[in-house]
């Protein structure tokens, strides 16, 4: 195999992607920059008979993400097997990912390579396996990635021997911590070929490698607090300040403070004749790559409530999950008593 053309398809973000070709016959890495968001281009070394390993870089978008994020791993080699590993999340994103309670389907998929020298040996001598590993790795406390500078510390969660042909699983997040809604970090399913006995044909030239792999983001389920206004509480003066904490907002996701009269309703009940009134000031629009934190401070909002009454406020969140149906991550209810307050102040005089 001399060179191998490859087909590219990088998220549309400004600047220079990056292909990275490893040899295993020679442990050279090569490092290619792209200045194209898709096309086609040559392998930048030649591809020996042990193997490559291609990996493909993204360049966060605008000015100041400089981050190659990585994209895709394909390993190429003669008598390699075919491995592919695919997964599908319920957020369509280019840039697989998940949110830390929800389910995701891995497929997994291993044949052989009928290149092989061995191709025409007896059925029973070519039954192929693969070594399926899956693995963990979290992010640093406090942020969304792991720095190029960082030292990289990967953790197995689980392995076994695959035998040919396809399957798929669905699966949950088991990255730590052990409050797996809270978990930040990555998962990677990866397909290896197994160590090729030396008096099989030239099989022994085979060391095992890595077939395929894919990597999905697990981002942590999304918080949120209410402050200024107290559980219970009756207000007859003006209503004070809302204080607002996002925390780990879905980096798609849109979210929100709206208020009601009545107290907190049930979300799977039909609340079609309840009337919500949605705190423009609070709203959080986000299409971006992690997750987002937000502090609002809500001033004057009480022009909102025009009569004396049970109210609620609360915080909603809508992501490409639950059937794209809003998710509550907060709730206060008081009440509104302001005509005592009136009563209280009103004074007479008689002559």
């Amino acid at each position: 195999m001399k060179y191998l053309l490859l087909a590219l398809l990088l998220m549309e973000c400004s600047g220079s992607h990056l292909l990275r070709q490893y040899n295993y016959s020679t442990g050279i890495f090569y490092y290619l920059y792209l200045n194209r968001d898709e096309g086609t281009v040559n392998s930048p070394m030649t591809v020996p008979s042990p193997g490559s390993c291609f990996d493909l870089f993204g360049r966060g978008g605008g000015c100041r993400d400089t981050y190659y994020y990585h994209l895709d791993t394909k390993i190429v080699g003669t008598y390699m097997p075919e491995a592919t590993v695919s997964i599908s999340s319920a957020d369509p994103s280019e840039d697989l990912r998940t949110r830390a309670d929800i389910p995701y389907t891995v497929t997994l998929s291993l044949q052989k390579n009928l290149t092989y020298p061995y191709a025409d040996a007896p059925e029973d001598d070519t039954n192929m396996t693969g070594l399926f590993v899956r693995y963990g790795e979290n992010y640093p406390e406090g942020t969304y990635r792991i720095e190029q500078s960082n030292i990289r510390r990967p953790y197995e969660i689980e392995s076994y021997t695959m035998s040919e042909g396809e399957t798929s699983i669905t699966v949950y997040n088991s990255i730590l911590p052990s409050n797996y809604t809270k978990a930040t970090g990555e998962e990677t399913f990866a397909i290896y070929s197994e160590p090729i006995p030396a008096d099989r044909c030239q099989r022994n030239e085979i060391i095992r490698s890595i077939l395929d792999s894919k990597t999905i983001k697990i981002w942590p389920v999304a918080e949120a607090t209410i402050g200024g206004v107290e559980e219970g509480e009756r207000y007859i003066h003006a209503l004070p300040d809302l204080q607002l904490e996002f925390i780990d907002l879905y980096p798609n996701s849109l979210t929100y403070a709206q208020i009601y009269e009545g107290d907190e309703y049930d979300l799977e009940a039909d609340n079609s004749a309840l009337e919500l009134t949605v705190v423009t000031a609070s709203v959080r629009d986000y299409d971006t790559i992690v997750p987002q934190n937000q502090s609002i401070l809500l001033q004057d909002w009480d022009s909102i409530i025009e009569e004396d009454g049970i109210y609620t406020v609360e915080v909603v969140t809508v992501t490409p999950f639950n059937n794209g149906q809003p998710e509550r991550l907060a709730a206060v209810t008081f009440e509104v008593d302001q005509e005592v307050s009136v009563r209280g102040s009103m004074t007479t005089s008689e002559k």
